[in-house]
């Protein structure tokens, strides 16, 4: 008898030793994550991801304000609002507005909720996520994974899987990591990886740099990835065109021409788009029907609508840069940020080197019949010239979001 409870008080001291050399070790852990000091790092080094960093995944549920000074939700509220100081990346999604009371129980007995908007981003500083609901002015904090000093942070359409980039302790070889919240799923990339993409459904792609060039790896719903194409050229930019097909556009500099190709994913066939176009951009619609193009003329950058369907190339009237556009989820209107002027400068190299900033305003047109709307005066609304980056907007367009490139604030502007 005494025998059998001495091997139970063992277990016990075992099991208790044990859960906290895996509670000092996550400690440990994300103290060096955030001090960027791991350089062999594996896809194990950041679970459990999404959670609190206790072991579970659950979601922090504690709200703060994030601006500087208390404010009564209540008040009139400025069209143009600050959220974050330095962002790597930011989408809006739809949640389950779990401050207000529940609207009954499922068949389960779990608590329904009505749903909400809210601005889901990136801290720079540490890799941390965060939920901002407009509605209350306030942040959840649903992801303390520390991801050392992430440069940038690209979301999928959902909101759920992220990729970060950042860089390693040498300062030159560029980290990325795919992570999806609330599934301790987390992918270590390839070193240096050229450009990404998501589809809606859950597909992923990147292009990575071979000794002979480039090739395309697809990652689909499941995680199986292969490569969907090889390349003797090295830099591209890839976008997904719907579902099935890849847009892939040489990167754009206005010392060189550039060219697009549309790619199957199934069968690999290669489709010629446009050729020669002098510092070419594209971006795809979600849903693969329109491609937004962008190309320097001696004037100036300039931006043109393409209707894959139809096959129609239509000017859209405006200077502008296909990085400072977005198109509804839905693929009824653009909405881009659009320079005031533009100085007599190389675009887009010097742009992308911070060489030169824009000064922005925010226009929206109609995909069907190209009329435009003035969203606004970024510069009258913050007082400060904004030079936008990673725009994005919802369906209804009452909200959008951008980045500040000069500063990495994430701002918001509501209609």
């Amino acid at each position: 008898m005494h025998r059998g409870r001495l091997i139970r008080i063992i277990l016990i001291i075992l099991i208790l030793g044990m859960g906290g050399f895996l509670i000092v070790r996550n400690i440990s852990l994300k103290k060096q994550l955030k001090n960027g000091e791991i350089s062999n790092i594996t896809s194990k080094d950041f679970l459990p991801f999404g959670g609190n960093g206790g072991g579970g995944g659950s979601i922090i549920k504690n709200i703060f304000n994030t601006n500087d000074n208390e404010k009564d939700i209540n008040e009139v509220k400025t069209p143009l609002i600050k959220i974050h100081d330095s962002v790597a990346g930011s989408i809006i999604v739809n949640i389950p507005d779990e401050i207000a009371p529940s609207t009954g129980l499922d068949k389960n007995g779990n608590k329904i909720y009505d749903t909400t908007l809210a601005i889901r981003y990136v801290t720079k500083e540490n890799g941390f996520v965060y939920d901002y609901i407009p509605k209350y002015q306030k942040s959840y904090l649903i992801s303390d994974t520390p991801i050392p000093k992430v440069s940038f942070a690209h979301f999928s359409p959902n909101g759920n899987t992220i990729l970060f980039q950042y860089l390693d302790i040498d300062l030159i070889t560029e980290k990325s990591i795919l992570g999806t919240l609330g599934n301790n799923t987390v992918t270590v990339l390839p070193n240096n990886i050229i450009s990404y993409a998501f589809s809606k459904n859950g597909k992923f792609v990147y292009v990575q740099k071979t000794n002979n060039g480039a090739k395309f790896i697809l990652k689909n719903e499941v995680g199986k990835e292969s490569v969907i194409y090889e390349s003797e050229l090295s830099e591209w930019n890839v976008n997904f065109l719907g579902e099935e097909n890849l847009l892939i556009t040489t990167k754009a500099s206005e010392y060189a021409d550039g060219f697009s190709y549309i790619i199957n994913i199934n069968n690999k066939t290669v489709k010629r788009l446009w050729t020669n176009v002098t510092a070419l951009t594209t971006k795809a619609s979600l849903g693969g029907n329109f491609i937004l193009r962008g190309e320097t003329e001696k004037s100036g950058p300039k931006l043109s609508l393409y209707n894959v369907k139809t096959g129609e190339l239509s000017p859209l009237g405006k200077m502008g840069m296909v990085e400072k556009c977005s198109f509804s989820e839905d693929e009824t209107t653009l909405t881009c940020a659009i320079p005031k002027s533009f100085e007599n400068r190389p675009y887009p190299d010097d742009w992308y080197l911070g060489i030169i900033e824009t000064n922005d305003g925010i226009i929206r047109y109609t995909t069907q019949n190209k009329n435009t709307r003035i969203i606004s005066d970024l510069e009258q609304d913050s007082g400060n010239p904004i030079d936008v980056l990673e725009l994005k907007v919802n369906n209804s367009g009452s909200m959008t979001i951008f980045i500040n490139k000069k500063t990495s604030e994430l701002y918001l502007y509501e209609e």
